[in-house]
């Protein structure tokens, strides 16, 4: 859990999210913050061959916190009025399926090592999902989200919401973006994002992820 923390943490001010202002004694973000925390969360971290930790993820259990509503990233697009009528229907058809519901949060490498790392740790937890049919929410900083569509195609990362803009102490003007994947359909999804694509620069590329 230190690991992760740590790891967040560097990644965070490294990307500019955060201000040193943010990071507390033990060089974790503070927990004013971090809302990722608790009974509900399960930690990954990647590691190098030399050991040290270098990339990490976080996913919130919606079931051990009380349903989807009260994951901490939904809660905020609530509360902002940002979520998508259909971004909803598509959570609330999830639990009628009974597909286990996750947030997505802290994911994030030390500015040391190439992105790569984080997207190693990223496709591990995908591939453990997906043997779940897991649905996952997540609030995404604005450029990170557009690389991932970018990437993948709309139907992979379907937009769940406007952006939010964080205006805590200690985060740099920061935009969020709500999304959703489902993991079972997402290799499903990527190959319609290239069927449907007429752009051939796009269609190379999302062949390619």
């Amino acid at each position: 859990v230190r690991d992760a923390r740590r790891v967040h943490a560097k990644s965070y001010v490294s990307e500019g999210f955060l201000d040193t202002t943010a990071i507390d004694s033990y060089g974790e973000v503070s927990d004013a913050i971090d809302k990722a925390r608790g009974d509900a969360v399960t930690y990954y971290v990647g590691y190098d061959k030399d050991n040290a930790p270098v990339s990490t993820l976080r996913t919130i259990d919606a079931e051990k916190s009380g349903g989807y509503e009260f994951l901490p990233g939904y809660e905020m697009a609530q509360a902002h009025g940002v979520l998508r009528d259909d971004a909803r229907d598509f959570l609330q058809q999830a639990v009628t399926e009974g597909c286990p519901i996750k947030e997505i949060s802290s994911f994030g490498h030390i500015p040391e090592v190439p992105s790569v790392a984080g997207l190693e740790i990223l496709r591990h937890a995908f591939q453990e999902a997906r043997s779940r049919n897991e649905v996952w929410f997540f609030t995404m900083v604005a450029d990170k989200s557009r690389a991932l569509t970018h990437a993948f195609g709309d139907y992979a990362f379907r937009n769940a919401g406007e952006p939010i803009l964080l205006t805590d102490d200690g985060v740099n003007n920061v935009e969020l973006v709500p999304g959703i994947v489902d993991t079972a359909e997402f290799l499903d999804d990527v190959a319609a994002a290239v069927v449907n694509e007429t752009n051939e620069k796009y269609r190379r590329r999302y062949a390619m992820s």
